[in-house]
């Protein structure tokens, strides 16, 4: 019959090179190269760069420092963390036929990442939008 990559492809699944690795129903977005234990480990974030842990829900994804310090200065965090958190619970329960009460690796697909991403950029588009329209309240 078909493989486990076969059976991807199939579906429309495309592997990122990402995954969701849950532990004690805690779950942290990851390398796939890092798998193992749910851990959050600095070794990760010093291969991806100015990226810090950011808390969403029962998850854990590395964001650019930058992004993080903006959404914070906006008071914006509790919004981007439900964003995120209603993503990837929606890869690990919809897209992988998972919980977070199984413990494992949850593969996320190209089209999966671009939807975390759209998820942090609704979230700045909002702070950049505010900051326009403060701009112009100057100018006018």
């Amino acid at each position: 019959m078909f493989g486990g990559m076969d059976f991807m492809i199939i579906t429309g699944r495309i592997p990122s090179g990402w995954i969701i690795d849950i532990w004690d129903c805690h779950g942290v977005l990851k390398p796939e190269e890092y798998a193992g234990y749910g851990n959050k480990s600095d070794e990760i974030l010093e291969e991806l760069g100015d990226f810090v842990w950011f808390e969403c829900g029962r998850y854990t994804v590395p964001l650019h420092d930058k992004i993080v310090e903006d959404v914070r200065k906006a008071g914006l965090e509790e919004e981007l963390s439900r964003k995120l958190e209603r993503v990837l619970d929606w890869i690990v329960y919809h897209c992988n036929g998972g919980a977070i009460n199984f413990s494992g690796f949850y593969m996320v697909s190209v089209d999966e990442l671009r939807a975390i991403d759209k998820s942090v950029a609704r979230v700045l588009n909002k702070i950049w939008n505010k900051e326009r329209l403060d701009l112009l309240q100057y100018l006018f």
